[in-house]
This record gives structure tokens, C-alpha cells and sequence, in this order.
């Protein structure tokens, strides 16, 4: 599981780099999804939703970005 954990996560970041917004948004939503379905640790869980709020940006969502960046610094605290 760890493997396809990193590829989903490598997989939405290219998706990203390579300016295809609404693909990355769907793979590191699913990404997150993911991650709270097993378990994985917090730390994992704030950057996987920090990478979704960088999505939300680049897409023009700023509510939703910041909505999730709130949730990111709350987890960080």
C-alpha cells in the first residue's frame, strides 16, 4: 500500500507541474481520501490537504484553497 500511496502522491504533483489543474485536483483529492481511509499519520495527512490547497489556487478556488490552508495551519499548532 505504501508504494501505490507514493504513486497517487507523485502521480497528482507531475499532474500539477505539468499545468493539468483539474486532473491533479482529482488524483490528490483522491489522494487524501486515501490517506484518511488508512490511517496514515497526520503529518502525511497535512501535506497531502497543504497540495490540494495549492490545487484549489491554481484552479482560481480561493475559498476552498483557504479553507484547507486553515486546516493545515490548525493541524500544525
Amino acid at each position: 500500500m505504501d508504494i501505490r500511496r507514493r504513486a497517487v502522491g507523485l502521480l497528482g504533483s507531475a499532474l500539477s507541474d505539468a499545468g493539468r489543474h483539474e486532473d491533479a485536483l482529482a488524483v490528490r483529492g483522491a489522494h487524501l481520501a486515501m490517506l484518511r481511509r488508512i490511517g496514515a499519520s497526520e503529518e502525511s495527512m497535512l501535506v497531502a490537504q497543504s497540495n490540494l490547497a495549492l490545487t484549489y489556487r491554481s484552479l482560481g478556488r480561493e475559498q476552498d484553497a483557504l479553507r484547507l490552508r486553515q486546516e493545515v495551519y490548525s493541524g500544525c499548532l
